[in-house]
């Protein structure tokens, strides 16, 4: 149909409280995403692009460095009694909490005299717990792998030094100390540039999808008879009417120069009479 001619759809349906309801096509949609999916790949690639020049120019790379508690210490020579188990195993869910203190980031940033303070030294710091065990990761994060190594070396040290002072409790062993790391911790170029691709496909789908809600105009015999329940009796071709017809007339009389061109007379045969040659002055009696 024309596009000036556009006849708004009928809404499908109606709920108790009169209110229009919206039916979508599935298939339908399918199918009109299918046909815009060169746009959708485009915006896709796009924004898989966008996320990896972000991560790769925006970001500054930042490595992890991990030193571990094992929370259980003897009292007797070597022998470890089975109160002390139980201890270290409530002690390190406590530790993990009692590690984040005040005392023991400030013994850190004297010890290694570093330029930050208590809110950016706990930022940095991450304590986990290893499930059914009585060790505990102590893990740094930062854009300098060396300065990550030496704070998460200091954190253990402090830990053990100040936190069975203040607490009462056991002296935890440092069972490993951190090492130079040698690989970046983020950003993970690969998840970023997976992220950025995935969120560009789900934008352009939402956006064609919201197209093709708020499209109400008909534009398929289907359409026409699934609202009215009725076929067209004709189809207004789309496009300039007018220039169409003159292209017919044009075509029509181009066939007709043709055919006068090529109309031969007939050739006289033998036998044919000729016609008598009638001059004007016999017609006037001259």
């Amino acid at each position: 149909m024309n596009d000036e001619e556009k006849i708004p759809r009928q809404p499908l349906f109606y709920d108790d409280t009169g209110e229009e309801e919206i039916e979508i096509d599935l298939l339908d949609l399918g199918s009109q995403l299918l046909k815009r999916w060169m746009w959708i790949a485009l915006i896709a690639i796009l924004g898989a692009v966008i996320a990896g020049v972000w991560s790769y120019y925006m970001l500054t790379p930042t490595f992890k460095a991990t030193s571990k508690l094992y929370m259980v210490s003897t009292t007797e020579g070597s022998m470890v009694n089975f109160s002390e188990l139980n201890l270290g195993t409530s002690l390190a869910a406590d530790y993990s909490e009692l590690i984040r203190i005040r005392d023991v980031a400030e013994a850190v940033i004297e010890e290694l005299s570093l330029p930050y303070s208590y809110e950016q030294i706990e930022s940095m710091l991450t304590v986990e717990t290893v499930p059914n065990t009585r060790i505990m990761k102590i893990s740094i994060v930062d854009s300098k792998p060396e300065e990550a190594m030496q704070i998460a070396n200091m954190v253990a040290e402090a830990t053990q030094r100040i936190l069975p002072e203040r607490t009462g409790a056991l002296k935890p062993k440092i069972v490993e100390y951190a090492v130079l790391p040698k690989h970046k911790n983020a950003p993970n170029y690969t998840h970023n540039i997976m992220i950025g691709g995935l969120a560009g496909l789900f934008l352009a789908a939402g956006f064609f999808t919201f197209l093709y809600i708020i499209d109400n105009t008909f534009h398929t015999e289907e359409d026409f008879e699934r609202v009215f329940h009725m076929q067209p009796l004709a189809i207004v071709p789309e496009g300039d009417i007018s220039a169409i017809s003159d292209k017919v007339e044009t075509g029509l009389g181009s066939r007709r120069k043709k055919k006068k061109k090529t109309a031969n007379p007939r050739p006289v045969r033998k036998g044919d009479i000729p016609s008598p040659v009638v001059s004007t002055e016999d017609i006037l009696g001259i």
